[in-house]
């Protein structure tokens, strides 16, 4: 009954927004481009004789922005949102079919009762989640969209799913329902549902509803406040997700729930912030992870940044440990980058940086998960329109 209301009501709203327009959708374009050169000193001793791994390389990363908006008459604004993949994208390894062009297309509404959202979008809770400063918005260990390592397969190193990332981002950018409501005295909160984690039914997904151990029902909560006190800006959030079980294979197989906090300050050209994330998803992965006892992950991170004219310096270090099993076996994983950026003008700037990466388990073997120590240097160029 929840599900049909909340349909129903975006559906309404979406009517009413298409009833009174006052001029047609004006249509705007934007998007980001990065390349890098990088240089990763990596052990592959545990990869097997035919899995050597070349040191230098070139990887690049990128989408085009297609935005729509117009107002109606009495002020509400409705838009679109479409965002394409420039080209595969890095983090599902080269070879993935999941590989599609499409990142997020939504619709929107909003208005001063808030803001409904419906397509392909992430939750509330990577949506409003506040996370420590970094310097390039790929080339950074918390959530790494440019990721220097690799395993055996050539796919990134994630021994045991574990993935150094502190936002809550398991929904994806399947299709969902969102409500934000306006921000007052600083605060705003927010609610996202997805029946399925699907994009369209059209090979990206079935109906079924009884899927073994597939994660559905995706409710998301988030709360954010943004202000200043004093001097000092203040970014702050609070988020939580839970799904259900379509089908449990097993008695002790659980439902999906992860939770979130993270802050950040900004003084004078300074920018401090962290944020800290819990699953009880195993490397807190996916939508399709098996979820049973001994199976809890946590990961935080910490960051600054100082700029100053057109230079900007960041420090930021990621934690996360997962648990293997029962006896008390855990697969942990450090990330830390020290980077520095000079912008030539709006929108253009290239820098520099240097990334350590640290995995050790319990497990030896490294196909299990085993330890794994890489370098990295790189040098980036940023385009962002």
């Amino acid at each position: 009954m929840k599900t049909r209301l909340l349909a129903s009501a975006a559906l309404i709203a979406l009517a009413a927004a298409s009833a009174g327009a006052a001029e047609k959708v004006k249509i705007s374009l934007g998007g980001y481009m990065n390349a890098t050169v990088f240089n990763t000193s990596q052990d592959t001793s545990g990869f097997g004789a035919n899995s050597s791994l070349r040191e230098l390389g070139f990887t690049s990363e990128g989408e085009i922005h297609f935005k729509g908006k117009t107002a109606l008459d009495d002020g509400t604004e409705v838009g679109m949102r479409v965002e394409l993949e420039i080209e595969a994208d890095n983090s599902s390894g080269g070879q993935s079919a999941n590989n599609d062009i499409i990142d997020e297309v939504y619709v929107y509404v909003q208005s001063n009762w808030g803001r409904v959202e419906f397509g392909q979008q992430d939750g509330v809770a990577d949506q409003m989640g506040v996370f420590a400063p970094n310097v390039f918005k790929t080339t950074k260990v918390d959530d790494a969209k440019t990721f220097f390592i690799q395993d055996g397969s050539q796919n990134p190193y994630r021994p045991n799913s574990l993935r150094l990332r502190t936002d809550l981002f398991v929904s994806d950018d399947n299709v969902k329902l969102i409500y934000f409501t306006p921000r007052f005295s600083g605060f705003q909160f927010g609610i996202s549902y997805m029946p399925e984690p699907t994009k369209n039914f059209t090979g990206f997904a079935a109906r079924k509803d009884n899927d073994s151990n597939q994660q559905a029902d995706i409710w998301e909560f988030g709360a954010s406040f943004k202000d200043s006190i004093g001097v000092v800006d203040v970014n702050a959030s609070l988020v939580y997700l839970t799904g259900t079980n379509e089908a449990p294979s097993a008695a002790n197989r659980d439902d999906l729930e992860e939770w979130g906090f993270g802050a950040s300050f900004f003084y004078e050209g300074f920018t401090v912030g962290g944020s800290y994330r819990f699953s009880n998803a195993r490397g807190g992965s996916s939508l399709t992870t098996v979820l049973t006892d001994g199976s809890d992950t946590e990961i935080w991170s910490i960051g600054a940044t100082y700029k100053s004219g057109d230079w900007t310096f960041g420090l930021q270090y990621v934690d996360g440990v997962t648990e293997l099993d029962t006896l008390g076996n855990e697969q942990d994983g450090q990330g830390f980058e020290a980077a520095l950026k000079y912008t030539i003008s709006d929108g253009i700037a290239i820098g520099a940086g240097y990334q350590n990466y640290s995995y050790e388990s319990d497990l030896s073997a490294l196909a299990s998960g085993g330890d794994l120590e890489a370098d990295i240097l790189y040098s980036n160029f940023e385009l962002e329109m």
